[in-house]
């Protein structure tokens, strides 16, 4: 069951782990310049470079999802 936070966010109370915000974007990425750049220059540089392929790991809500958002973005950008 959600309710409503007076800020406007559904508070999840069913008990479930699960939030309805989980894998948005914050508005502001903060301490992700260096994988960022390491992810894009893999990227650019294409199959030989060992970053092309990249295994991202971390507990959950770390923020592995908004990494790949931010990286599937730039791809699309790029075409």
């Amino acid at each position: 069951m959600n309710s409503r936070h007076l800020l406007g966010r559904t508070q999840n109370t069913s008990g479930s782990l699960f939030t309805p915000d989980f894998g948005k974007s914050p508005h502001v990425l903060v301490g992700r310049d260096e994988p960022l750049k390491e992810l894009r220059d893999g990227l650019d540089n294409g199959p030989d470079d060992p970053r092309f392929t990249t295994i991202i790991m971390g507990h959950r809500g770390s923020g592995k999802t908004v990494l790949l958002n931010e990286i599937e973005n730039d791809a699309a950008a790029a075409g």
